[in-house]
């Protein structure tokens, strides 16, 4: 299908088990959807471990919920970053890295965790007429999904001041089964909760 599609790039540090689990979680739920060939999401490291697969309890995760664990670790790219609609990082250090590395790309650098509190302020109010929530057709859908990122994107700076504990979510790479299941507990459903905000699932 041609027409305009939807760009997301997600990012951690080596690139083998945060980001690379969010994209392909984010590949899924698009897939989904319907919306395989319309939302385009690659990932990358800002330290990658260059050429190595996803870590595998990131890809146990990653299968049990569905996902493809099929990945190679990469660096981020400046042109990544420069075609990307939203950038979501793991981590607050991410996402300063991901503004000093093309500074006019800082408004759609988010936090995973971020985002998804952002895109909940939106679900409480009215949203623009168009937006996606309410699900519509496949033939809008990049264009509802981006007045939804507008509207979340005008909450930023509006809600109660946010620290790190409440953004990042934990490196588990010299972790244990433990630290993997943090990761999952901080990770997916955030994710969930921002991509059903722009492309209107509903998850019942």
């Amino acid at each position: 299908m041609g027409g305009r599609v939807f760009r997301v790039v997600t990012v951690c540090t080596g690139n083998v088990c945060r980001s690379p689990l969010a994209a392909a979680l984010i590949a899924r739920w698009a897939a989904q959807a319907g919306m395989g060939d319309r939302v385009i999401v690659t990932s990358g490291g800002t330290r990658p471990a260059v050429g190595y697969p996803m870590h595998p309890e990131a890809a146990a995760v990653a299968r049990a919920h569905g996902a493809s664990p099929d990945h190679t670790a990469r660096a981020l790219s400046t042109a990544q970053v420069r075609s990307a609609d939203l950038i979501l990082t793991a981590e607050r250090a991410h996402r300063a890295v991901v503004a000093h590395l093309l500074p006019r790309a800082a408004p759609k650098v988010y936090t995973i965790r971020e985002f998804a509190a952002l895109a909940q302020s939106v679900s409480m109010s009215p949203l623009p007429e168009g937006t996606a929530r309410d699900g519509g057709g496949s033939g809008d859908s990049v264009d509802s999904a981006l007045a939804a990122l507008d509207a979340i994107s005008r909450r930023r700076g509006l809600g109660p001041r946010r620290t790190a504990k409440d953004d990042d979510i934990a490196d588990p790479v010299l972790g244990n089964k433990a630290a993997f299941r943090v990761m999952e507990l901080q990770l997916i459903d955030p994710l969930r909760q921002g991509f059903d905000a722009l492309f209107g699932q509903d998850r019942s």
